[in-house]
């Protein structure tokens, strides 16, 4: 069966083909009621103006999405310009040399008077140490024994000795009398005798011999030699040698000096960890004081070792860099014109130090800076003069207001289609470069 218009139309486009068909004439019904195959409608219009009637929301879409691209356009041919301009100013070194002080009771750089606050830091430490003794003690004793001196003089006669005299052994030891003894002459053939207390000359247990004869080494070369000596019957006893440990001066001397270095080094260290960041300590800044020192003994005292105690304290005075380059900063400047304006982050300061009073926490120090200088751009006010002004026109306005100031100047606009600096002072960025 043959389908008929409506059918292969869209509903809504058959729809209005029905009610275009139920306008037409009442002739062209009848002809529809004929046998003959009734022409086939031209369509088209109809479904163009169907169309059209249906979907009038693409007109508006493409409207919109003009109107928002011609926004967007609008917003960045405002926005987006940019201009970067980078200008190298002419520069020059200026130096100066001069006294400045440092003052523990100000708080703030006085470039006037040239003082800066200093800072005075302290540290101490304290502890004890164990030292051996070096000394040697003798507790060493003396043999003690009794000798008959003989007499035998011819003529007869008496003979008298002194204390102290010295008898010496025939083992080649030293024994001396401790008292004045006469010696009897001799009587008949027998000589004359005394017994006296000796005592070894030297200590210790060598001196303890046997039964000896004894020479009196004094009478060596004389005719008395050979006619007075000495005999002992008995051994010699009491000779002792003990050795022992003990302190001397130079032991505490030395104890004293190690415990204090040791000391001052880690109160050293630990002073030079409070030094702040910037801050800067000038040789012979610092001082070094023993507080207190002692040992538990004193010299010549018996003792294998004894303890050192110490306490010592460290003072530095410091000051810091940058109240240095303020005042270094006001000084070079001052020596400048005033189209001329210091570098900061180029001020290098030598010291020397001139006399330093810890106790005052003051210094004074020779010093000697130097910086870059350079000429001053307005760089706002360039910011305000470029706008609608090309490359070309900015750079002869720069070379026109720094005559001879400016070395090099590079003008960059953004994006590549920019060929004027924007209004928008926002937009524009004016830096200043260093060689």
């Amino acid at each position: 069966m043959a389908k008929k218009v409506y059918d292969i139309l869209p509903p809504q486009v058959a729809k209005k083909v029905k009610e275009v068909a139920s306008a037409l004439p009442l002739e062209h019904k009848r002809k529809r009621t004929t046998r003959r195959k009734p022409p086939t409608p031209k369509i088209a219009p109809v479904v163009a103006h169907i169309e059209r009637t249906v979907f009038p929301w693409r007109k508006v879409f493409i409207g919109g999405v003009l109107v928002i691209m011609l926004v967007i356009v609008g917003y960045l041919y405002v926005k987006l310009p940019k201009a970067d301009i980078t200008i190298w100013p002419k520069t020059e070194s200026v130096t100066l040399q001069e006294k400045i002080a440092t003052d523990t009771s100000v708080t703030k750089v006085d470039v006037d008077k040239k003082i800066i606050p200093g800072r005075l830091i302290e540290e101490e430490q304290e502890g004890s140490q164990e030292f051996p003794a070096t000394g040697m003690g003798s507790d060493s004793t003396k043999a003690t024994g009794t000798i008959t001196i003989y007499n035998k003089i011819s003529p007869a006669s008496s003979f008298s000795l002194k204390i102290g005299t010295h008898f010496l052994s025939d083992s080649g030891k030293y024994f001396i009398t401790l008292s004045n003894v006469t010696i009897p002459a001799m009587s008949g053939k027998n000589p004359g005798k005394i017994s006296v207390k000796v005592q070894a000359q030297d200590p210790g247990p060598d001196s303890n011999i046997g039964a000896s004869k004894f020479s009196i080494p004094k009478l060596t070369g004389t005719a008395y030699y050979y006619t007075i000596w000495g005999e002992s019957t008995s051994d010699m006893t009491g000779g002792t040698a003990s050795n022992f440990k003990k302190v001397t001066q130079d032991d505490l001397d030395a104890a004293k000096t190690q415990l204090t270095k040791r000391l001052m080094d880690q109160a050293d260290q630990l002073l030079h960890k409070k030094i702040g960041d910037g801050e800067v300590l000038l040789n012979g800044a610092t001082t070094q004081i023993v507080v207190s020192a002692a040992a538990d003994t004193k010299a010549n005292i018996t003792a294998n070792s004894f303890r050192e105690t110490a306490k010592v304290k460290v003072s530095a005075l410091v000051f810091k860099q940058s109240d240095v380059n303020e005042l270094a900063k006001h000084d070079l400047a001052a020596k400048l014109p005033g189209s001329q304006s210091i570098r900061e982050n180029t001020i290098v300061a030598q010291y020397d130090p001139d006399l330093i009073d810890m106790t005052k926490g003051t210094e004074r120090v020779n010093l000697t800076a130097s910086a870059t200088a350079y000429y001053d751009i307005g760089t706002n006010e360039l910011r305000e003069t470029v706008a609608r002004k090309s490359a070309s026109q900015i750079e002869d306005m720069i070379s026109r207001m720094y005559d001879g100031k400016v070395t090099k100047t590079t003008i960059h606009f953004w994006p590549f289609w920019v060929k004027k600096a924007p209004t928008n002072q926002e937009r524009v960025k004016v830096d200043l470069e260093f060689e």
